[in-house]
């Protein structure tokens, strides 16, 4: 039986592979809202299995490759990420690649 950060993971993964075929802004920044939502889970404790981690990464990456289609399509996506951390990094591609540490990966996947 899935876990409630185990389905919030997979729904993220099916939302990183359907950016490509979103119209609207508020679509793709619903993405980066629900990453968001996912991390302030495991801030909280919430702790995901291997797979669910693997999961994670691998959308993830799959995210930050698709950082100019969606800074190119969605600009407004980004008009609210002023505030918010750069350690929330998916709120910051529209800064370039390096918006992404190489080092957040491997904790992932661990």
């Amino acid at each position: 039986m899935l876990s409630e950060l185990g389905r919030d993971i997979r729904a993220f993964e099916a939302m990183v592979e359907a950016l490509p075929i979103y119209d609207e802004w508020h679509e793709a920044q619903n993405v980066l809202v629900w990453r968001e939502s996912i991390q302030a889970d495991m801030d909280e404790g919430a702790c995901p299995t291997a797979n669910e981690r693997r999961i994670l990464a691998r959308s993830d990456a799959a995210l930050a490759a698709l950082r100019d289609l969606i800074v190119q399509r969605f600009p407004e996506a980004f008009d609210c990420n002023v505030d918010i951390p750069t350690a929330y990094w998916w709120w910051h591609l529209d800064k370039g690649p390096q918006a992404r540490p190489p080092a957040i990966t491997p904790a992932l996947v661990s």
